[in-house]
């Protein structure tokens, strides 16, 4: 079986990068719409291309002498915010540091319960504007 060039163009790779473009298209319309769905819910929703922005539009959104809240989250923590709203000085607050001793762990939730701002992420979220997120919460018998 040979290859099909298209005017000296491998195929496969013209494919591929047509297949990225169509699948990007389709991403962006599918947020947009997401968007679209939590206005109608009276939401203060927004669409970010990159993640760059967003943490940029979350940085010009919080005052430097905000505290912050900001959950067991996975990909909060991915996003890279974190550092940069420490590294520009606010309080970011974060219960779930390990080497917290029982003292300090009681202390930083009371805190976080009065948090200026609160940063988490969705287990998931719907075409329609719904929010789903499951808790975890583990119960010590002693």
């Amino acid at each position: 079986m040979g290859w099909i060039a298209e005017k000296g163009k491998d195929i496969m790779r013209t494919s591929r990068s047509r297949y990225s473009t169509i699948k990007d298209w389709y991403h962006r319309n599918v947020l947009l719409h997401v968007v679209a769905s939590f206005r109608k819910r009276d939401f203060a929703a927004a669409y970010f291309p990159t993640i760059d922005a967003l943490n940029r539009s979350i940085i010009k959104t919080i005052p430097k002498s905000a505290s912050i809240d900001v959950p067991r989250s996975p990909t909060i923590r991915e996003l890279g915010i974190i550092g940069k709203l420490k590294q520009r000085g606010n309080r970011v607050l974060q219960h779930w540091r390990r080497g917290l001793t029982e003292k300090i762990d009681r202390a930083v939730r009371h805190e976080e319960t009065c948090a200026d701002h609160y940063i988490t992420s969705a287990n998931a979220i719907t075409m329609e504007g719904d929010i789903i997120n499951t808790v975890l919460v583990t119960v010590s018998r002693e």
